[in-house]
């Protein structure tokens, strides 16, 4: 998120996609996590850039709370909370100087190889209003999160309340069709057909709007059997679930394991890869839940 033009915007779609296609108590099995419940991940998202004459990787993440606001048997809806940024941007030669110095004006810690930057609660509080979320299932009906401001440079550096820009996603599966997979276990696999699309507008100047037209997509999700996982959260017995993405009319695909727990309603883990043959870029998620909270 620290750098501009493309990896900027890649980096942005890929964590609303991110999002969009995953996500999360009580003691009988859930299709979508209680009102009242926030569910804590950490994500992060390596980007390759098969360009002709730049090759390279990006590693970005985030730490983000899903804060369950109402939720029934299938449905459940909410707001999104940024809290940490990580990042370990790939710099030109002579370059990575300017680059360790713009994390220690954000105040940033190593943790690894990434740079790890808390987002100042302030700012996170200002984030979330603009944010929301709606799931049918496991299904991400919509997905908007508010990306933060962040500047660099001499007195200027730190995170500012107003947002960079306000990423949605919304999609509208067949609902009889995403129902007969459910409880899980019952149908080893389905077929989902669903219309995707995709707005995003910038709250600082060019205060621009771009909105994609609406796509039609299909789901496959395939059952594979249950099992148990251990993550900062917990231990969790989980369902295995195998889902893919495509779209008729685009060259993108979109391929992803799923360990979803149905005493919360979420998913616990998982690993997805999405592939933009067009553009050369490949996108590889790992996300896990690191908190659950009333």
């Amino acid at each position: 998120m620290l750098s501009g033009g493309i990896r900027v915007t890649v980096t942005a779609c890929a964590f609303v996609g991110a999002l969009v296609f995953g996500h999360a108590a009580a003691q009988e099995p859930r299709n979508v996590p209680r009102t009242g419940v926030s569910l804590t991940y950490r994500i992060l998202i390596a980007t390759t850039f098969k360009t002709a004459t730049t090759p390279h990787e990006d590693l970005t993440g985030w730490n983000y709370t899903y804060q369950v606001r109402s939720s029934d048997d299938v449905t459940a809806e909410g707001t999104i909370a940024l809290t940490t940024l990580y990042s370990a941007p790939s710099c030109l030669p002579g370059a990575c100087d300017a680059v360790r110095r713009a994390m220690e004006q954000l105040k940033a810690r190593k943790e690894g190889d990434l740079y790890a930057v808390d987002i100042p609660p302030d700012v996170t509080r200002a984030l979330t209003k603009l944010s929301a979320f709606r799931w049918r299932y496991f299904i991400p009906e919509l997905i908007q999160v508010a990306f933060p401001t962040i500047r660099t440079g001499p007195g200027k550096e730190g995170f500012d309340p107003a947002a960079a820009a306000v990423q949605s996603t919304r999609i509208d599966c067949d609902k009889a069709a995403l129902e007969s997979f459910f409880p899980l276990g019952k149908s080893p696999r389905a077929s989902v057909a669903c219309t995707q699309s995709l707005e995003t507008s910038r709250t600082r100047p060019p205060m621009t709007d771009t909105r994609s037209p609406t796509e039609k997509m299909i789901f496959e999700l395939s059952y594979e059997g249950s099992g148990q996982v251990t993550t900062p959260a917990g231990d969790w017995p989980v369902q295995k679930i195998r889902m893919t993405a495509s779209w008729p009319k685009s060259p993108a695909n979109w391929e992803s394991e799923i360990l979803f727990s149905d005493k919360l309603g979420a998913i616990v883990k998982e690993h997805s890869v999405t592939k933009m043959g067009n553009v050369g870029v490949t996108v590889q998620n790992d996300r896990e839940l690191i908190a659950v909270s009333e």
